[in-house]
């Protein structure tokens, strides 16, 4: 009698002939069906480009999307997609396609990867590769912009109460702290979003590696980012005593105290992966199996409706909310007692404001008393919005690289040295206020964008204002 190697003791690297049978379709029309799909979502694959090289996002998804084509390729023979993905993929087509003009860009990604991973048979690989799949997605900026103020002001709170512990009588505002006369901002780079997203890449790439079942990540991935969230607090604590100047330590001490406390965390998380790979069996391939093969028919069905989703982008436009002019007010006449000029929009501006919930205008002063012109960038919006971005995106869009922050510290705006090796270094001051309410004032867009959801002292409109001075050169 000879021994037979299971299906759900595969190996990620061991890899059977391939079927004739694939999944009950032939090869021939298996690749048809999933080029199809791939086809149909051409504007998804067309902003993920954009969003990979317009400077608004960390071009790291690229690395979560190797490792999963890795473990795809390693498993390529067992890929069975079945009745189960032939209904998950002709739904998420259906709600792409009928809500192209008002889904996000994101969430139009993410149905598309669905769909197309259904279609491919991805169900019987490790559970972990969808997570894969969505850290594959630019998603980063979208977490700065949603969770960033929220996870920095949990980094804060959680820093206060640490350090009161060990006696030191901090006190915190917003995401500040402060003790005697020392002030230590819990600023963005530190806010942990990357730090989130590195965690949450080792975790499913340790997953996929000891094929955890779905119940194991369903507790164990919240587990995960929490412990982020306590890794972050553990540095932020241990920064404040260097940054406060209660303890005198060298410049390379910053990043050092972050690498450390995150390696001891990812040492520990791997040790927790490992345990829990000895204590259950291995998750099963087949994904559940019992559905039955995709059969030749639905997969024609899928093909259907995959050729209407990609036609719905040529007859539908994004819905775009705007209010109507006679509420815009006008922009201001000077600023900061200068006189202002309007600029015209270049192209690239222009169409971006067809998209945008309110107006955009650009004004340069010409300040004689200071010697040099300032450039103003303003817009005004009717609603909370994800179109308002930080500046510091398009700055990096254009070729910018962010230096540093401004020593010039004001509570009431952000600051922050940009570098462009043909134009020079400019100083940015940027901050968001309430057009009824001028000294009610923002400097995060994450903190603006949820107050201004849950109306906590604010109605609206808002100016947002950015401006940009000449630098002198270090």
């Amino acid at each position: 009698m000879h021994a037979t190697k299971t299906v759900s003791s595969l190996e990620p690297g061991w890899a059977p002939p391939l079927r004739q049978n694939m999944a009950g379709l032939s090869p021939a029309v298996w690749t048809v069906t999933v080029a199809t799909m791939l086809a149909a979502f051409w504007p998804v694959w067309v902003w993920y480009l954009r969003r990979l090289n317009d400077g608004s996002d960390e071009p790291w998804g690229l690395l979560a999307l190797a490792v999963t084509g890795y473990a795809v390729w390693q498993n390529r023979a067992i890929l069975r997609p079945d009745r189960r993905a032939f209904a998950v993929g002709t739904v998420s087509l259906a709600v792409y396609a009928l809500g192209f003009a008002s889904l996000p860009p994101l969430i139009r990604a993410m149905l598309a990867l669905l769909a197309t991973g259904m279609a491919m048979g991805l169900r019987v690989l490790p559970v972990a590769v969808w997570g894969m799949l969505a850290l594959s997605l630019p998603v980063i900026s979208s977490a700065q912009f949603y969770a960033g103020w929220p996870l920095r002001l949990t980094t804060a709170v959680g820093t206060e109460g640490v350090l009161n512990g060990f006696g030191l009588e901090v006190v915190r505002s917003g995401a500040e702290l402060r003790w005697r006369d020392a002030t230590v901002g819990v600023d963005p780079p530190c806010s942990g979003i990357r730090m989130l997203w590195i965690g949450l890449f080792v975790h499913f790439l340790l997953a996929v590696r000891h094929r955890l079942t779905c119940r194991t990540l369903a507790w164990l991935t919240p587990l995960v980012i929490t412990g982020v969230v306590g890794a972050n607090i553990a540095r932020a604590s241990l920064l404040f005593f260097r940054e406060s100047g209660r303890v005198d330590l060298p410049e390379w001490t910053h990043p050092g105290v972050g690498a450390a406390v995150f390696l001891g965390f990812v040492g520990g998380l791997a040790r927790l992966h490992g345990a829990l790979e000895r204590r259950e069996s291995p998750c099963h391939p087949g994904g559940g199996g019992g559905e039955g093969s995709m059969s030749r028919r639905e997969a024609k069905v899928l093909v259907l409706v995959a050729v209407w989703a990609g036609l719905v982008p040529f007859f539908r436009t994004e819905t775009i909310a705007r209010s109507a002019s006679a509420d815009f007010p006008g922009w201001p006449a000077d600023w900061e007692g200068a006189p202002l000029v309007a600029e015209s929009l270049s192209p690239r501006e222009s169409e971006f404001e067809r998209n945008f919930p309110g107006r955009i205008g650009v004004f340069h002063t010409a300040d004689t008393s200071a010697g040099a012109s300032r450039r103003l960038i303003c817009r005004w919006v009717t609603h909370p919005t994800r179109k308002l971005h930080s500046s510091a995106d398009c700055f990096r869009a254009g070729g910018f690289t962010a230096e540093e922050p401004d020593r010039g510290h004001r509570e009431d705006e952000k600051r922050f040295v940009i570098f462009h090796p043909d134009l020079g270094r400019f100083r940015v001051r940027e901050f968001i206020f309430d057009s009824a309410e001028p000294r009610h004032r923002w400097t995060e867009v994450s903190e603006w964008f949820w107050d201004a959801t849950f109306h906590r002292g604010t109605a609206g409109p808002w100016l947002a204002i950015t401006i940009i001075e000449t630098a002198p050169e270090k």
